[in-house]
């Protein structure tokens, strides 16, 4: 597997584990910094990352997490903003109908 190859796989992994779940996210996010800056040398037995492809490697993983993070929080506000339209009196035309914005509205 080549450096490409495996950066998009750190990608990819990093963003599906945001989209699962933030915590999950965040722990996959600090797995990869963990292997990068020296868990894989302990695990696999070899030499650590080390110079610009580790640095490299870093920023990924930064960028990765901005853009999960990102992308999970608009997510969220898009399932949050939906509005609910409540009919003062069914026998009403619809021009009485009013938006519910908020849960005190609600009430």
């Amino acid at each position: 597997m080549g450096f490409i190859e495996w950066q998009l796989l750190v990608f990819v992994t990093i963003v599906i584990g945001w989209l699962i779940n933030i915590k999950f996210g965040i722990g996959i996010s600090i797995f990869w910094v963990l292997w990068t800056l020296g868990l894989s040398a302990i695990i696999l037995d070899t030499r650590s990352l080390y110079g610009e492809v580790r640095n490299l490697q870093l920023v990924n993983i930064m960028i990765s997490s901005l853009i999960s993070y990102y992308l999970v929080s608009n997510l969220k506000s898009i399932g949050s903003t939906k509005s609910i339209i409540r009919s003062n009196d069914k026998n009403k035309s619809s021009k009485n109908n009013k938006i519910i914005s908020s849960t005190v509205e609600h009430r």
